[in-house]
């Protein structure tokens, strides 16, 4: 192909290409798109096929030039590429495209690169690791988890409401004279005194089954909803239920009721295992956490421009989703979209660079995913969602996901070598 293309690297782990593709390659694919116009075209007052080339080019000029422009600039990039032995991760961003008197065509083609990067010391990274220890209060509040589990509400006829019962009401919240959302019908109200409207909880010690009050409280500070955050509010609220919680008294007949279990005692070291693998699950996330902090640390690179970009997007998006979920208005989330970037920008950078290095490492190592590991995986989520194993593998195949699981498990396989080989102190 006759062509000339220059680059140079820029800053980001990006290469600008400059690309130039001469006269007679223009002309040599103009020929042969004409030749494929003539032969399909169904000019007015000609056969097909007998067009002279004048009345092509008046009726087909603009097709056939965009079709070559478009044509002769995907293939040149190509060959750019593999001439230079680039290996983009990314998609070009073309620009500065001229096509001079439908003879000549130069454009620039902007890609993202594999970073350099040189790992020299990964294995041997000091950790901490503190020891596991599960006390006995921490039994004693698993248990009292799944006493309220299994807790009933019973209701009382012949008393007031006193703080510490529960209250099934009718509720309606009012600030400025208007409801800030629909009146919440027969919803339990608990009456503790940690309750985070301490102001209205107090202010229905006293109230007696289908009484109604009126109660001014302020509203607690919340910096996903600043338009009523601090606000003095008025609740308007009829009783219609007043309860107690029961909770079960632990004993063997209520541990045999769970169906898992014959004794407190078994229960209890039942208990004792389960918060043991949970804390051991969480020692081993903070394990991570050093190791990633240490890496990021200790290797210095540029990421590619282009995946910041789009990662920072990604976690942009995903904010806004989880904002709008909490029902914070689309005005108040773009009064934060300054900070919220900054936030998703500097996230971005710290995922794409450790990509990158977790990515280096598992190349050093040799470090792959078996099809079999795919498979368990898939067994694993069908447990987990419920579904079977088909429809898992068919979402994955159907969203394109299977390129972005693999590389977590990758990933996940990378980060246990890491925590396999580091020098691990326990405190």
């Amino acid at each position: 192909m006759d062509i000339r293309h220059k680059y140079k690297d820029i800053e980001g782990s990006r290469r600008e290409f400059t690309v130039h593709v001469f006269s007679e390659e223009v002309k040599k694919r103009l020929d042969a798109v004409y030749e494929d116009i003539k032969r399909n075209a169904n000019i007015p007052g000609f056969r097909k096929g007998k067009a002279p080339f004048d009345i092509l080019e008046k009726h087909h000029k603009g097709a056939a030039h965009e079709r070559v422009l478009n044509d002769l600039i995907g293939d040149s990039y190509r060959v750019a590429m593999e001439e230079s032995k680039t290996v983009p991760i990314s998609l070009p961003q073309i620009s500065d495209v001229e096509f001079k008197d439908a003879k000549e065509i130069s454009y620039k083609a902007t890609v993202d690169t594999r970073p350099k990067l040189s790992i020299k010391r990964y294995k041997g990274i000091k950790v901490e690791k503190k020891k596991v220890v599960v006390k006995d209060a921490d039994i004693d509040k698993y248990i009292t988890s799944l006493r309220e589990a299994y807790a009933q509400f019973k209701s009382i006829e012949d008393r007031a409401a006193v703080l510490g019962d529960y209250l099934m009401c009718d509720l309606l919240c009012e600030v400025d004279g208007k409801p800030i959302q629909k009146e919440q019908k027969n919803i339990l109200l608990s009456l503790d005194k940690q309750h985070t409207l301490p102001g209205l909880v107090e202010g229905l010690a006293g109230i007696e089954k289908g009484q109604a009050r009126e109660i001014k409280a302020i509203l607690p500070e919340n910096p996903n909803d600043p338009q009523y955050s601090k606000k003095e509010a008025l609740f308007k609220v009829k009783a219609n239920e007043i309860k107690v919680k029961e909770l079960p008294e632990v004993n063997d007949e209520f541990v045999k009721s769970l169906g898992a279990y014959k004794s407190v005692t078994e229960l209890k070291d039942a208990a004792r295992k389960d918060l043991a693998k949970r804390e051991e699950n969480r020692l081993k996330t903070d394990m991570h956490n050093q190791l990633i902090t240490k890496l990021l640390k200790d290797v210095q690179f540029a990421p590619p421009k282009g995946l910041v970009i789009e990662e920072s997007e990604r976690i942009m998006q995903d904010i806004k989703n989880d904002l709008q979920k909490k029902n914070l208005k689309k005005a108040d989330i773009d009064k934060r979209v300054g900070e919220l970037k900054d936030n998703a920008g500097k996230e971005a950078v710290k995922r794409v660079r450790l990509y990158f290095m977790l990515d280096e490492i598992a190349r050093i190592e040799k470090i792959t995913v078996h099809t079999k590991e795919i498979d368990n995986t898939f067994d694993l989520l069908a447990q987990q969602s419920g579904k079977s194993k088909e429809e898992v593998k068919k979402h994955y195949v159907d969203n394109q996901l299977l390129g972005s699981l693999k590389n977590q498990l990758r990933e996940n396989k990378v980060m246990e070598f890491l925590l396999n080989s580091a020098d691990i102190k326990e405190v």
